[in-house]
C-alpha cells in the first residue's frame, strides 16, 4: 500500500528531475504522441506560444505532469516504474479537495510531508520544511 512519505518522494523526484507542466498529464515523458493526443484533448492550453518549450520538453525527454498528475501519477506508478491509466485515479483537484476526509486552513495545517494543499482549481503537496511542491503552469514547471 502506498503512504503519504512514498508521495513525498515521488513529487521530490519530479522536481529535482525538473519535470514540466502539461496540462493534462501526470508524470509522462514528454513525446510528440502525448502532445498530439493532448493538443486534441485540451486545445485551449495548448497553444501555439508554447510549441518551442513544448518541443524543448520532449527533446529533452522530460517528465510532464499538471498540478494533480503529482497525484494521480504516483497513484498510477506501478513497480516497474510505468504508469498504468486508471480512470478511478483521474480526478482533478477540486475532487480531490472534496473527496477529503479532513480538511483545514493552513494555519491549521499539522506538519505532515505528504498532505495536500489545496485552492481552488489547483492542488500541491505539503514535502515537509514549510514547502511545498507543485506544477504551477506552463510557464513554470514542477516547482518547490
Amino acid at each position: 500500500m502506498k503512504n503519504n512519505n512514498q508521495l513525498v518522494e515521488y513529487c521530490n523526484k519530479l522536481y529535482e528531475a525538473g519535470a514540466r507542466y502539461w496540462f493534462g498529464t501526470c508524470g509522462q515523458k514528454a513525446s510528440t504522441n502525448l502532445w498530439k493526443v493532448k493538443k486534441q484533448q485540451y486545445p485551449s492550453m495548448y497553444k501555439s506560444s508554447r510549441d518551442k518549450q513544448i518541443k524543448k520538453d520532449i527533446e529533452e525527454g522530460r517528465i510532464v505532469t499538471d498540478c494533480s498528475g503529482l497525484i494521480k501519477g504516483f497513484m498510477m506508478l506501478r513497480d516497474n516504474g510505468q504508469i498504468v491509466y486508471t480512470p478511478s485515479l483521474d480526478l482533478g483537484a477540486n475532487t480531490y479537495y472534496n473527496r477529503a476526509k479532513e480538511k483545514g486552513t493552513i494555519k491549521t495545517m499539522p506538519d505532515i510531508p505528504g498532505l495536500a494543499v489545496w485552492k481552488e482549481g489547483h492542488i500541491g503537496v505539503y514535502v515537509g520544511n514549510g514547502e511545498v511542491i507543485e506544477a504551477r503552469g506552463f510557464d513554470y514547471g514542477v516547482v518547490k
